[in-house]
């Protein structure tokens, strides 16, 4: 009897003993938790304010391989309150070709370390004010505004043109190079007369091809990524 009661109570003081072993060995993990909170507090606002400014144009540009401006062409508000399309023909519309391929390579730009800010929202319109606007926010490396042409006759004239400022030229000159071995020709590169010529700096305002000669608007898009890349390419060579 005095055996077993003696061995309930070493049993008993055994497990006590572990437990406040165990509890000697975590609080201090609890403590230090607690402690690097408060020692640490402004370290780690310091941090949050750090990565916040990282996300301001200013640090983005700084730190990017160049800064692209990439308008998203038409969608125009017009005074009578309708919206610009752009060229038109059967079921291809200019608009939405030429900012879908804007659109990819504002992204693979972005990829490759390039600061890219665009002219507006894809499904807001912008005036041409707005786009000399924004143009001239900051010092940008390039202003780059994508578009389809269009003939008075169907099928009568094809080929890319390009309308440039400053270093814009050596861009427009390696993109019309870069599409030439996917059926695109150039037809000419000049000085721009459009509204481009407002903006300070380098910019192309480029015609990819004639939207109403059949075979050429299906071949941009049957081409839709490699034109892509040669536009990325082009303006990445053209910049440096």
């Amino acid at each position: 009897m005095k055996r077993n009661f003696i061995k309930n109570i070493l049993k008993r003081a055994l497990i006590l003993g572990l437990i406040t072993l165990s509890c000697l060995s975590f609080s201090p993990l609890k403590v230090n938790a607690v402690e690097y909170g408060k020692n640490n507090s402004y370290q780690i606002e310091q941090l949050s304010l750090e990565n916040r400014d990282m996300n301001t144009v200013e640090n983005q540009m700084k730190y990017s391989l160049g800064t692209i401006c990439l308008d998203l062409a038409h969608n125009d508000l017009n005074s009578s309150g309708t919206i610009d399309n752009g060229a038109t023909y059967k079921n291809y519309n200019e608009r939405v070709i030429s900012n879908r391929i804007s659109l990819k390579v504002g992204k693979k730009l972005q990829q490759k370390g390039y600061y890219v800010k665009y002219t507006r929202p894809y499904d807001k319109p912008a005036s041409l004010k707005d786009r000399i606007r924004i143009g001239n926010e900051y010092n940008y490396d390039l202003y780059f505004s994508l578009h389809l042409n269009s003939c008075e006759i169907d099928n009568s004239a094809k080929g890319c043109e390009a309308f440039t400022n400053g270093k814009g030229w050596s861009v427009a000159n390696n993109i019309s190079n870069n599409i030439k071995p996917l059926g695109i020709s150039s037809r000419k590169i000049c000085s721009t007369p459009y509204y481009t010529k407002n903006i300070k700096g380098n910019t192309v305002l480029f015609e990819l091809g004639f939207i109403n000669n059949d075979k050429e608007i299906e071949n941009i898009i049957s081409n839709e990524d490699a034109i892509v890349d040669a536009i990325v390419d082009g303006i990445i060579a053209g910049i440096k």
